[in-house]
């Protein structure tokens, strides 16, 4: 049990190193995926943003795109996200991988298609990092936790992001977020158990 535990602390070290080398900053000019966020979406303003709640979902089931007759839909195991175009269902699903809870998504459908190239490759690189940084890794539960863990560290926002108070969500305090916190952690457990 002891030796168990070593190992999956030992895994995790490995995978937030991995994670430190992804977003470190090689000598090519290129950016993290929290700091690419606050740079060409936040820095949109408030006005040109429409904020998308994505709790209730579960990342690491199938996630898959697709069109109907009123536009595109994201199906997540539990959820499903309309969207108004192919580009923001796409959007929708690197952030819905990455698991996180609420983004902001730009209005102009111009803009997306900016921003999308540079998002896909921004994804892509952080899984080749991945999937290399657990070759060796065979349990299915290590690698979701080593997952979860690599994506919640290359996805920090810099603190000098732009901040937006939202009348809605302004009322939530500390103690709210880590309950939900908690409640993703449980269903986690609850279905790789």
């Amino acid at each position: 049990m002891v030796a168990a535990t070593q190992s999956v602390e030992n895994l995790k070290n490995a995978v937030l190193k991995v994670a430190e080398q992804a977003t470190e900053k090689p000598k090519k000019r290129t950016e993290g995926f929290g700091k690419f966020y606050a740079d060409k979406v936040l820095s949109q303003g408030r006005e040109n943003l429409v904020k998308r709640e994505l709790v209730g979902y579960s990342c690491f089931g199938e996630l898959r795109m697709e069109q109907d007759l009123f536009g595109w839909k994201v199906h997540t195991k539990r959820r499903v996200f309309e969207c108004d175009s192919e580009m923001e269902a796409r959007y929708l699903m690197v952030f819905l991988e990455l698991g996180w809870r609420e983004v902001y998504v730009p209005k102009s459908a111009e803009y997306f298609a900016e921003i999308m190239p540079r998002l896909d490759y921004l994804k892509a690189r952080l899984d080749r990092v991945l999937t290399d940084g657990l070759k060796r890794v065979f349990g299915r539960k290590i690698r979701q936790e080593a997952r979860t863990i690599f994506y919640r560290k290359v996805s920090v926002i810099p603190e000098d992001a732009p901040k937006f108070d939202d009348d809605k969500f302004a009322n939530s305090g500390e103690e709210e977020e880590d309950t939900e916190e908690e409640d993703f952690d449980e269903e986690l457990e609850e279905e790789y158990a």
